[in-house]
């Protein structure tokens, strides 16, 4: 499985790319959303797995809630642009519900995640 992951505490994130990468999987993390979306573009990816909180970017602060809700419009466009490509949340907050919305993506709180369970999940090997 290829998988783009956008978040920018990187060090976080190198733990559990590691552990997809022991479990066959090509896995690129990039910090900016500029990155992610030409990226995303370039190339084929199976999953792309995205922080909801992220610096604004070229969205702008107000769109983004000063950056609240700035991987949740990248997951969109994502989304809309490539409906085939499978979308992963990531967050702190609380507010699951208000961030999945009328949406298809899977959100995790990232307190409830560890490396091993978001390999499982994205093999389909858990709930």
């Amino acid at each position: 499985m290829r998988v783009l992951w956008l978040d920018d505490e990187r060090s976080r994130i190198e733990v559990f790319a590691e552990v997809l990468i022991a479990r066959g999987h090509v896995v690129e993390l990039v910090s900016r959303v500029e990155d992610f979306e030409k990226k995303i573009g370039a190339s084929e990816f199976d999953t792309a797995i995205i922080d909801v909180m992220l610096p604004t970017a070229q969205y702008g602060s107000k769109e983004t809630d000063d950056g609240v809700d700035t991987g949740l419009l990248v997951a969109k466009n994502v989304q809309s642009k490539f409906p085939e490509v499978r979308v992963i949340l990531l967050t702190n907050r609380m507010d699951i519900a208000r961030i999945h919305g009328d949406h298809e993506f899977e959100v995790y709180r990232k307190i409830q995640v560890t490396p091993r369970s978001l390999a499982d999940k994205l093999e389909g090997n858990s709930d």
